[in-house]
């Protein structure tokens, strides 16, 4: 290995440690309060030499959002090779709704994350083409579900006729808005959270309903 590839890996590798730095930045302070200093100062580097890695802020928060997503994957990969063995079609789609319920509940942070990202990305007009390399790292269960009900149908435990895909991203949508509501808190007078953890349980509960033969 040349000089000019090991310095490339260290690059590579100082970048990545940048990059995981701000992530937990954005997730124990909340993304509107880190500055490119604070990262620089948290990495041990000058602001300019962050600059040199990072053109904008942007961009480093696009980064983290990335890593961060890719970390939940690995996530749901190990909860649901372990909780969906044997499980007819309705079981999985009980499951992999169940894991989303899991994240909610357990990581707040990452929730409160995800609503700084939208609020920033849409200020900012971000380009869809910026955003690809996020996106593809977004844990989708879609296909997961769209198998799930093709099994369940087949298996007995899920009625056949239904648009399983318009059900799937109705239910999604659902869940990830009140989860974002949830990590906000309350915001008019009138908003009652007194019950609002069990809501998303709540929309499991009528998903499984709707497909239950």
């Amino acid at each position: 290995m040349d000089h000019e590839t090991l310095s490339e890996e260290a690059l590579r590798m100082k970048k990545e440690r940048i990059i995981q730095v701000a992530a937990q930045l954005f997730l124990n302070d909340g993304l509107d309060n880190i500055r490119m200093t604070d990262i620089a100062e948290a990495s041990g580097i000058g602001v300019a030499s962050l600059y040199r890695y990072f053109e904008t802020r942007t961009a480093i928060v696009i980064a983290a959002g990335t890593i961060l997503w890719k970390d939940i994957q690995l996530q749901f990969t190990d909860y649901f090779s372990s909780s969906a063995k044997d499980c007819n079609g309705l079981e999985m789609v009980s499951e992999q709704f169940r894991f989303m319920l899991k994240l909610y509940h357990e990581r707040p942070d990452f929730i409160r994350f995800l609503d700084s990202f939208d609020r920033l990305v849409l200020a900012e007009n971000v380009p869809a083409s910026i955003l690809a390399g996020y996106e593809e790292s977004i844990l989708n269960l879609k296909d997961l579900f769209l198998n799930a009900c093709k099994t369940g149908v087949k298996d007995g435990s899920i009625r056949s006729g239904l648009d399983y895909e318009k059900l799937y991203m109705t239910a999604a949508h659902a869940m990830n808005a009140l989860a974002e509501k949830t990590a906000r808190g309350p915001i008019l007078e009138g908003d009652d959270f007194t019950n609002i953890d069990e809501e998303p349980s709540m929309i499991l509960k009528l998903l499984l309903y709707y497909l239950r033969t």
